[in-house]
């Protein structure tokens, strides 16, 4: 009896410890498993920016299903553009994802603004002047020039930065843009046409002037140096006629052609010139061919280096040349000073 009691009581205990330990196995596998799936997913998420600004930071790691954010800094003359990625959106400075569900990237661009001011230069052709010579114009706005002709010169044509003219007022169109005025004037003819007749009747035709500024210039001849004057018919028709006028000396007894004799090469066969009140030319009268043309001291070619006047040099333009014998006292006398033998 005793030893039927003590099987049951052993196969019993045995059977419980052998179910404990079968429990006990399977609640631990299954606590494993599901410790293994609960485990937080993370995913990152990087982000760019073009030129003109940087978005912050570079890049986060954010849990799976969550959002997050970055912030856009604009340099200075830009603009927030476009920020795309991670289905996000952009309020201010800041784009916030959607819900991160893998790895994914943030780009931003940025805009160059438009400067707050632009520079509107004026330049104005022989015969008058245009004021002022420039303007600082803010964005989108109009400015105006004062276009004033001198005398004897009307205003010719006023162009650029999409403006018009009313009067001597050249008012400009919205300004988006450095840009530049510009503006001609024409020379007025203004002279007696009735007198010129009468003096120069069968000598000038008036009508048909000779083609003095479109001359057929060989290529071994230097550029014209017309300082802003350019040649024209009736301006050189004038010319010649000026240069026999024994009225531009202070006796109405010498004219250029006086010492620049066309015979003589437009030179004088004398050593020294006669000039007016029995003065004379401390020099020799050089002889005046093509002295319109030439390359100048910059010339990459000598044989064009040489546009100066006078034996010392002393004259760089046709007006200095042609003005100094005028106001010299021993040849055309009009100095102030009396003339010397």
């Amino acid at each position: 009896m005793n030893s039927i009691k003590f099987q049951y009581i052993y196969l019993k205990t045995t059977f419980i410890i052998s179910s404990f330990i079968m429990l006990s196995a399977c609640g631990g596998g299954s606590g494993d498993e599901e410790a293994t799936n609960n485990t937080p997913t993370s995913f990152t998420v990087s982000a760019s920016a073009g030129n003109g600004g940087n978005i912050a930071p570079n890049s986060r790691s954010v849990l799976s299903e969550q959002t997050t954010t970055f912030t856009l800094t604009a340099n200075e003359g830009f603009a927030i553009g476009t920020v795309t990625g991670c289905g996000g959106i952009l309020s201010g400075n800041v784009y916030t994802t959607g819900a991160i569900t893998g790895n994914c990237s943030v780009t931003a661009s940025f805009t160059a603004l438009p400067p707050a001011s632009y520079t509107v230069l004026a330049t104005a052709g022989n015969g008058g002047s245009i004021a002022p010579n420039s303007r600082s114009v803010q964005t989108g706005q109009l400015t105006s020039f004062n276009v004033i002709p001198n005398e004897g010169f009307a205003i010719g044509t006023v162009t650029g930065c999409g403006g018009s003219l009313s009067g001597n007022v050249y008012t400009t169109g919205a300004i988006t843009a450095n840009c530049t005025v510009t503006v001609s004037f024409n020379f007025l003819n203004n002279i007696d046409q009735d007198a010129l007749l009468r003096q120069f009747d069968g000598i000038i035709d008036l009508s048909k002037l000779e083609n003095y500024a479109n001359q057929k210039v060989p290529d071994y001849i230097g550029d014209p140096r017309d300082n802003d004057n350019p040649v024209t018919d009736a301006g050189a028709t004038l010319g010649r006629v000026l240069f026999y006028d024994k009225k531009l000396s202070i006796d109405d007894t010498i004219s250029c052609g006086s010492c620049h004799q066309q015979s003589h090469a437009f030179s004088d066969p004398n050593v020294v010139s006669k000039g007016v009140a029995g003065g004379v030319s401390t020099r020799h009268s050089m002889r005046l061919i093509n002295t319109r043309f030439g390359h100048g001291e910059a010339s990459t070619n000598p044989r064009f280096n040489v546009v100066r006047m006078f034996w010392d040099a002393r004259a760089n333009s046709h007006e200095d040349q042609e003005t100094a014998p005028i106001k010299d006292h021993n040849e055309h006398g009009y100095s102030g000073n009396p003339p010397s033998n």
